[in-house]
């Protein structure tokens, strides 16, 4: 777990612990995705920016393996970015 900027009411800038869902949980809504017939986009969004997750890569591949009809987009600072489609 690593830290992000946050601004607070007066735009103080501060540190808050970066929180991932475990892979269990993601797996599991994966997995109920695919037995509905799931064919849409999978966005991660991790305080404002995926790119902190470091293993974002991880949660992505599992995406594809799990619900392989579906894609992925990441969206780093609130911008869709196409690092997602790059993973089809």
């Amino acid at each position: 777990m690593g830290t992000a900027p946050s601004t607070g009411p007066r735009l103080k800038m501060t540190l808050v612990p970066t929180v991932s869902m475990p892979v269990e949980v993601h797996d599991k809504v994966l997995r109920e995705l695919a037995a509905i017939g799931f064919q849409g986009r999978i966005a991660y969004h991790n305080n404002s920016d995926p790119l902190i997750f470091k293993d974002l890569h991880v949660f992505v591949a599992r995406a594809k393996t799990l619900v392989p009809q579906s894609y992925s987009r990441s969206f780093p600072m609130g911008v869709p970015s196409q690092w997602g489609r790059l993973m089809r």
